[in-house]
């Protein structure tokens, strides 16, 4: 069971979104916290406030550069290798990353004009 200080914190949530309207100040500020950037907003069905979480987006085009530059080295390499490797790759980062409201930037979702040749 909840605390009582959580349950104050996650009901004042949704209220603290609709004050802020009421003053005119619009959504609240997002911030960079564990990989994640979190964003106030809302359900699309019923409108209900959530925290979404999406991957940093510096972090996440850093990390699509350097897995470029890793498979131009491992060109040469046996097709074979080279799937087991990215498979890893991918399967770490959707452990990790893998949360509701975060997949639209998913793997599955990403253009391949960052691993093509040039």
């Amino acid at each position: 069971m909840r605390s009582p200080a959580t349950r104050r914190r996650r009901n004042s949530a949704g209220h603290a979104a609709k004050q802020r309207n009421q003053r005119g100040e619009g959504k609240p500020e997002t911030f960079n916290l564990l990989g994640f950037t979190h964003v106030c907003g809302t359900t699309r069905k019923t409108g209900r406030f959530i925290v979404k979480r999406q991957t940093i987006r510096k972090r996440f085009s850093a990390k699509l550069k350097a897995l470029q530059a890793e498979l131009w080295h491992r060109w040469c390499a046996p097709v074979v290798q080279v799937g087991r490797w990215l498979r890893s790759v991918v399967q770490g980062w959707l452990n990790y990353y893998a949360v509701p409201g975060n997949m639209d930037d998913s793997p599955t979702h990403l253009s391949l004009r960052s691993t093509r040749r040039a």
